[in-house]
């Protein structure tokens, strides 16, 4: 049988919600939202093109309505309905001590439920006694008696059982065991927000009406997608036969058909015509037919991405005349021309070093081109000594001493992969430097300066010193761990050095000693008192292990998330030490790296930190394409649309996160990793201030570090 819609006028619904409490407070929180949720799901109901109720048989209940008035809403409505008797209900769900739930009301007292909130037990009742065909109780709530910050909590299992009503489907928006979230800058709950969506837009698979068993399997994947807490349901029998609204299903975008002389033109061998039939697009493109528009949109990306690059070039000039984004499909990131390279690793490579040409900041720039030089020895060795011997040139101009040995050590691991003996030199460039450097300080240590009154010089010199003792690590590993000594003394021996920096400092000690004794670096990591950078330094010491000791990482990963953890009463450092770990799960236990990139997504969506959720995803893809190149691709195209539909404000952490994504889409589809570092570039050359941090060069270094993962991937 398919889905009926309920009759309306043998049908009533009731909605409940109580956003504000006389009683408010840490165990019952004002909960604004919910408000909207009622008045947006009354004009669902209501709207004649999707549910056609009358207003007389859809009542929503003042926000401060009483126990006993609404014992007579709910009364008059299950006796009355017919058809369908559907109640709505958002707001808190606190458990007595017997562990039953009730449903908090404006009047609610956490320590007398019984007399002043709705027990489930009594709406249970109200269902049984109704005549009604069908039956829905959809509840927007949490199960527990107390609320953390912006969240609903929940409690056991115990609890779904109690929804089970003889006749009755009841659509739960979390887990008794899950939390239901309010997001930030959301107008409405997570779960009725993502409900209305679905009952507005409808959904292009579905039937003509949309069933209650639809919604539920809808609303689990939407919420998934978006790491949010997953509906439950109960009493599904005849669910997928009860339609709650009219499904206004979108229209895929039509393409039109390419005339035959334009499609040959397109296929010739001869790229004048090639090019001639290119200029042909420019009417389809700029006319009013989106069909045409977007035909002729998907021929040029099609030139683009495979013809020479003349004609790409001239295909590329001609998309940037437009604007793509209202005849293209759905996908939020906008497709941009990419350079007319070839789209090979070569090309990609040379986009690559392109690039980080045109970064100004001195040790991102030698950084970037080392990265490149990588990408380089795989597929033209006679290129290595040409960027090397740029990238020291450039790291030879840097000015403070802790940057300038980082960015050497940087170009020594690549001249020891090609040449041991200019490494070897360079090493000792870079030690001297440690050795010497006394007063140099970044931007960023002169603030600190000025604002703790306290020099910065200590983490200067152990910076140096363990970033030295890096450099040396493959080369002489016993020379290395004399600088790495060497840093640790200085770090711990100073006395005018702030908390803050001098933890920094151990956080690098432990990064050199990680290159060449993790057991050492495993118990400098643990004096260090903040939770944040122990973080940090339990990463490194778990990646040093992870190659030679999978289990002795697997311990150290989760000691990482543990720290991390306790984090909570600062969420976005808690979703940056969480991201922090993902790699090192990736790198020994691919199922735990997904676990959690998902919590990192989940804590980063109520903060919207998008560059840390799809820094988080990106980590997981590369892991996911060497056993199941499906889901790897799916895992990058949720990445790429966490960006796309980000409401970030800041222009570098959007950059970074295209830049992300692209690294992402490289271990599966270096074409698409090309496009989002495309886009990428795009929004980072638009930054036109930089302040102490470089932003427009730390955006287009992650720009360099794509394009190279994509050569690379290419090979």
């Amino acid at each position: 049988m398919s889905p009926r819609l309920a009759d309306p006028a043998r049908s009533r619904i009731v909605l409940i919600g109580t956003p504000v409490h006389r009683h408010a407070g840490e165990r019952l929180p004002d909960v604004p939202a919910v408000a909207n949720n009622i008045t947006d799901l009354a004009a669902v109901f209501t709207d004649p093109e999707l549910g056609g109720f009358d207003t007389g048989h859809c009542v929503t209940t003042p926000a401060g309505i009483g126990l006993d008035s609404l014992g007579q809403v709910l009364t008059e409505a299950a006796s009355h309905a017919e058809d369908l008797l559907l109640i709505y209900y958002a707001g808190h769900g606190l458990l007595d001590r017997r562990g039953q739930l009730h449903l908090a009301l404006a009047d609610t007292h956490p320590d007398r439920l019984g007399f002043t909130a709705l027990a489930y037990e009594t709406l249970r009742a109200v269902c049984l006694d109704s005549d009604a065909a069908a039956k829905v109780v959809i509840l927007d709530s949490c199960f527990s008696g107390r609320a953390i910050g912006q969240t609903l909590a929940g409690q056991d299992q115990q609890v779904l059982g109690q929804l089970d009503v003889a006749g009755t489907y009841t659509l739960t928006s979390a887990a008794a065991n899950r939390t239901a979230l309010i997001l930030p800058g959301e107008r409405h709950t997570a779960f009725t927000g993502r409900l209305l969506q679905l009952l507005h837009e409808g959904d292009p698979e579905s039937g003509p009406v949309l069933s209650i068993g639809e919604i539920y399997r809808q609303l689990r994947s939407r919420l998934q997608a978006d790491n949010l807490p997953l509906p439950q349901q109960r009493g599904t029998a005849t669910a997928d036969l009860l339609g709650l609204v009219r499904n206004h299903r979108r229209r895929p975008p039509t393409v039109a058909e390419l005339p035959e002389e334009i499609r040959d033109g397109l296929d010739s061998r001869f790229s004048n015509i090639r090019l001639g039939a290119v200029n042909e697009l420019a009417g389809w493109l700029t006319g009013p037919d989106p069909a045409r528009a977007l035909a002729a949109r998907n021929a040029l990306q099609r030139v683009i991405d495979h013809d020479n690059p003349v004609v790409a070039g001239a295909a590329a000039a001609l998309l940037s005349t437009v604007n793509l984004a209202p005849a293209l499909p759905t996908n939020p990131i906008r497709k941009v021309p990419v350079h007319a390279v070839p789209l090979d690793a070569r090309g990609l490579a040379a986009e690559a070093e392109r690039v980080a040409g045109t970064i100004t900041d001195t040790d991102l720039k030698a950084r970037a081109l080392a990265g490149v030089v990588r990408v380089w020895t795989e597929l033209e060795p006679a290129e290595v000594r040409r960027l090397a011997t740029e990238a020291e040139r450039v790291a030879g101009t840097i000015t403070h001493a802790g940057v300038k040995v980082r960015a050497l050590a940087e170009v020594v691991r690549v001249w020891t992969a090609v040449d041991p003996g200019e490494a070897r030199r360079l090493a000792a460039e870079a030690e001297r430097v440690a050795r010497t450097t006394t007063e140099t300080r970044s931007k960023v240590q002169e603030l600190a300066k000025r604002v703790a009154g306290t020099s910065a010089n200590t983490y200067v010199k152990a910076q140096a010193l363990a970033e030295a003792a890096r450099a040396w690590a493959e080369l002489d590993p016993a020379k290395a761990r004399g600088l790495a000594a060497e840093a640790e003394r200085v770090a711990r021996t100073t006395t005018n050095t702030p908390t803050g920096m001098k933890m920094l400092a151990l956080v690098e000690v432990a990064r050199a000693w990680a290159a060449v004794d993790p057991a050492e670096a495993e118990r400098v990591a643990g004096t260090i008192t903040h939770a944040g950078m122990k973080v940090r330094a339990l990463v490194e010491v778990a990646r040093a292990w992870a190659a030679v000791d999978p289990a002795e990482a697997r311990r150290l990963a989760a000691e990482a998330e543990r720290f991390a953890g306790t984090l909570g009463s600062d969420l976005p450092s808690m979703a940056q030490a969480l991201a922090e770990v993902v790699p090192v799960w990736a790198a020994v236990e691919p199922a735990e790296a997904r676990r959690l990139a998902a919590e990192v997504g989940r804590v980063a969506s109520i903060t919207g930190e998008t560059y840390i959720m799809a820094q988080a995803l990106a980590e997981v893809v590369p892991v996911w394409a060497a056993v199941d190149p499906a889901e790897a691709r799916r895992l990058a195209a949720e990445a790429e649309r966490v960006v796309g539909t980000a409401a970030d404000t800041t222009i570098s952490r959007k950059a970074q996160a295209l830049a992300e994504v692209a690294r992402a889409w490289a271990a599966v589809e270096p074409a698409e990793a090309r496009r989002l570092a495309a886009e990428a570039e795009r929004v980072a050359s638009s930054i036109t201030r930089d302040t102490i941090s470089p932003l427009k060069a730390l955006a287009l270094a992650d720009v360099v570090r794509a394009l190279a993962a994509a050569a690379a991937a290419w090979t």
